[in-house]
């Protein structure tokens, strides 16, 4: 479940950069976070980096240090956002949502799907062009669904019905972001964004 493109973006790696800019959130997050712009069709990779430190600031209000990003981090950041628009644009429909290992226990790794799909979710909510009155049923309907997700109980207990149960529900949102990414990534939808954002 760790890899979210042709190249791999490593869970740990990634764990340890949030760390180094005092980011109280996890890899599962700032990928659900990019997903989600990527998936309105509307983002850029300035956007992307100007909500993801507003996010990450926010994620990190308790600390009294709060560090900025660096012109490496910066290029570690504008290259994940890249590479997740890239899984998602492939032909090959790789993509892989970013979550911990399966050899974590399974409450932390539903933990970190409730908490890619909020991600996501907010992600959406940064594009003002996409609205509820602009989307098809099933694309409410699976926005509905992403926000139960969301906020998924950790109680769970630790055997194959579980791992199967939570298997079937990634594989859900991985596809499901796939229907979201096509739906607002035409040609078409682009244009009539792009002729709404149009000052008249």
């Amino acid at each position: 479940m760790s890899a979210s493109g042709p190249e791999s973006i490593g869970y740990e790696s990634w764990s340890s950069l949030l760390y180094k800019v005092n980011a109280i959130c996890s890899p599962a997050e700032l990928h659900g976070l990019a997903c989600g712009l990527i998936a309105s069709g509307q983002s850029t990779v300035d956007k992307w980096i100007s909500v993801a430190s507003d996010f990450m600031d926010l994620q990190s209000a308790l600390s009294e240090d709060v560090v900025s990003l660096d012109e490496e981090q910066i290029v570690a950041f504008e290259q994940f956002y890249q590479m997740s628009f890239a899984a998602l644009d492939s032909e090959e429909l790789n993509f892989r949502l970013l979550l911990p290992d399966d050899e974590l226990p399974i409450a932390s790794r539903v933990q970190a799907l409730a908490d890619w799909a909020a991600s996501f979710l907010h992600g959406i909510g940064e594009i003002s062009n996409v609205s509820a009155e602009k989307l098809d049923q099933e694309s409410r309907d699976l926005l509905s669904d992403f926000a139960s997700i969301s906020k998924a109980s950790i109680e769970v207990d630790d055997n194959e019905e579980s791992e199967a149960y939570y298997s079937e529900v990634v594989e859900y949102v991985r596809l499901g972001v796939y229907s979201l990414f096509y739906s607002w990534n035409t040609a078409d939808s682009r244009n009539t964004a792009d002729s709404e954002n149009t000052p008249g």
